[in-house]
């Protein structure tokens, strides 16, 4: 009796810990078929779908790699949403460059392969759904932190372009700066040179002088 209670809260934790996965999958499918983003989408078997987009060139097969239900973090609990699900994806076959070429759009749909659940609604809600609740002030006890830090993360990928930018342009500058340095030492280098040539050619000159008037003073004395 004393190892038969942990071992079913064990049972009873897994079941509704797989419950959760389910239910998560579910919502997910639902708002693939629901997303303005989604021409078509249909499951063609266990962890395979049919999907095409309204505006990603992209037409085949998206394989779900892996998905997860988590806690999610709930600052001084003033959030209604407790947990958080995410599906790994693969769009086969597409284009290696897709990503890159269409960031902006393709982010726009990536971003609904993570839900939020609302505890208070039993419902779980796209990314959307989410932002658009807190920003309104629902899905929150006490504070209203979250719109701001929605708003960072989604525009975070163009900040960090930004940055790398302007590091960018500072290496060119620091780099034109330290060719036109070297070449001003090279320049100052070459002078020396000149005025060190023309120093030993005063200084044989003036070696000539003096014995030119030296031979003038000894034939003086004759």
């Amino acid at each position: 009796m004393k190892h038969t209670l942990p071992f079913i809260l064990f049972l009873l934790t897994s079941v509704v810990f797989a419950d959760d996965r389910q239910d998560f999958l579910k919502a997910w499918e639902s708002v693939q078929k629901n997303s303005s983003e989604v021409r078509d989408f249909s499951s063609i078997k266990d962890n395979y779908y049919h999907i095409k987009f309204k505006n990603l060139p992209f037409e085949g097969k998206l394989h779900v790699l892996a998905y997860d239900v988590e806690d999610m973090p709930n600052p001084m609990d003033s959030l209604t949403y407790s947990k958080m699900g995410y599906v790994e994806y693969e769009l086969v076959g597409a284009p290696a460059d897709m990503r890159s070429k269409y960031a902006r759009t393709f982010q726009k749909w990536a971003k609904n392969n993570t839900l939020y659940f609302d505890e208070k609604r039993s419902k779980w809600d796209s990314y959307e759904e989410f932002s658009q609740q807190l920003m309104n002030g629902n899905g929150m006890d006490k504070v209203a932190l979250y719109p701001s830090l929605l708003t960072f993360f989604d525009y975070w990928d163009y900040l960090l372009i930004v940055i790398l930018i302007y590091f960018f342009f500072s290496q060119i500058v620091n780099s034109k700066r330290a060719k036109d340095s070297v070449a001003m030492q090279k320049k100052a280098l070459e002078d020396m040179e000149r005025n060190k040539v023309w120093m030993q050619q005063s200084i044989e000159m003036q070696k000539q002088n003096n014995q030119l008037l030296a031979d003038i003073l000894e034939a003086m004395k004759k």
